[in-house]
């Protein structure tokens, strides 16, 4: 015969492991860090040059040397004609971050629905101004949409710093320098 303690252990070790597995299919969007498509933080321009060739994206614009070495390229994400513009740091050229625009602002609506169904609830909502922001291991995505255009900026925070720290440097030489 079961007897009431058993019973109710039973059902005490069912509600542990479904609240368990609840909360971790739950915070799978808040696990995975952020980033754009399948570019990873930390390509060299090279890297993301020879990759966006690969995906077909059009290159618009490619500057190697200053402060803010980048590669812009005309492209679809999400459906939707837009420009991405790839951010390296001066030194290393290594890849901090990105920014997609489309021309619509009405766009916005619809990538913030692609943007919740992936990585869940932003840190930061702001729907007055039509300006979201996720933070992911490091990593953050900014949405922001309204008058002409919607732009969606991914960062990877170390490697800001990264950019940062080098920029500092940089300055600083060309300062000691007389430039």
């Amino acid at each position: 015969m079961v007897s009431y303690i058993d019973i109710m252990k039973t059902t005490l070790l069912s509600i542990s492991i479904s609240i368990f597995i609840l909360f971790f299919l739950n915070v799978s969007g808040y696990a995975k860090p952020i980033r754009l498509e399948d570019f990873n933080w930390g390509m060299t321009l090279l890297e993301v040059e020879a990759h966006a060739a690969d995906k077909n994206y059009t290159l618009s614009e490619k500057e190697i040397t200053g402060l803010k070495p980048h590669l812009e390229y005309e492209t679809h994400l999400h459906g939707n004609e837009c420009v991405i513009t790839f951010f390296f740091t001066p030194l290393g050229q290594k890849l901090y971050s990105a920014k997609v625009v489309w021309e619509s602002s009405a766009y916005g609506s619809l990538v913030k629905s692609i943007l919740m169904k992936e990585y869940k609830y932003p840190r930061e909502e702001m729907p007055a101004a039509n300006m979201y922001i996720w933070t992911r291991k490091n990593t953050e995505m900014e949405l922001r949409y309204g008058f002409e255009e919607t732009t969606l900026t991914y960062s990877n925070l170390d490697l800001w710093n990264e950019f940062k720290d080098e920029k500092d440097l940089i300055e600083e030489r060309e300062k000691e320098a007389g430039e």
